[in-house]
């Protein structure tokens, strides 16, 4: 006859051994794994928040390169955000919450030529009902309707580079890999801005080119 310790070790295997049958189903489910996953995160969220929350906190850490706090995160801009941010620039995010017309977030979306998740950053246009929000690109200046699900950050302050408070705080943020990152991402800017090919620049006045090419090669010799 078992004892109850003995019940409760086959309890937990047998519970153990129903996950690689639950991935593969998540695998199977979807071209597009990380939606699969944010999906089954949502639907977990409706009656344990709480426990998806610490669950992602949790990953997130033990990857190395994250830290996720209750109030929001810091980000290094690794983009030309138009009228906003450049590469460079350090951007304080708060949690995705009292959002209104006009803030500015960042939110996951899916690059359909590879099927790839990738962060874009948008303004709010508008607050609908089901929890949808419509935005506008910051980049395309697409308009687009997504669930407010999909919404990772806020954006409270943008540091401009080169500032008091930037060459406080950059040392700070640590790895360097970042200067490398960033340098590549200047240099593939300056590139697709001076190629003549490049449907959305050659739509850019002279005038915002230059300003963007000089912004760019300031910054570049920075990181290099």
């Amino acid at each position: 006859m078992m004892n109850k310790k003995d019940v409760d070790n086959k309890s937990i295997r047998a519970r153990f051994e129903n996950y690689p049958k639950i991935v593969k189903e998540i695998i199977n489910s979807s071209d597009n794994l990380e939606f699969s996953i944010l999906n089954v995160l949502h639907l977990l969220s409706k009656e344990n928040p709480d426990e998806v929350y610490r669950a992602c906190k949790i990953f997130l850490n033990a990857l190395g390169d994250y830290y996720i706090v209750n109030s929001g995160h810091l980000g290094l801009c690794d983009m030309w955000l138009k009228d906003t941010a450049f590469p460079g620039d350090i951007i304080i995010y708060s949690v995705p919450s009292r959002l209104k017309t006009n803030d500015l977030i960042q939110y996951l979306a899916v690059n359909l030529e590879n099927n790839r998740t990738i962060i874009v950053h948008a303004r709010i246009i508008s607050l609908l009902e089901n929890n949808l929000v419509k935005v506008k690109d910051i980049f395309t200046q697409e308009e687009k309707i997504i669930p407010q699900l999909h919404i990772i950050g806020k954006v409270v302050k943008i540091i401009p580079f080169g500032s008091n408070e930037w060459n406080e705080l950059y040392p700070r943020i640590g790895y360097e890999s970042n200067d490398i990152h960033i340098r590549q991402v200047i240099d593939a800017y300056i590139g697709s801005i001076s190629d003549p090919k490049n449907k959305y620049y050659s739509k850019m006045s002279k005038e915002e080119k230059e300003r963007l090419l000089d912004e760019l090669n300031l910054r570049k010799a920075h990181f290099t």
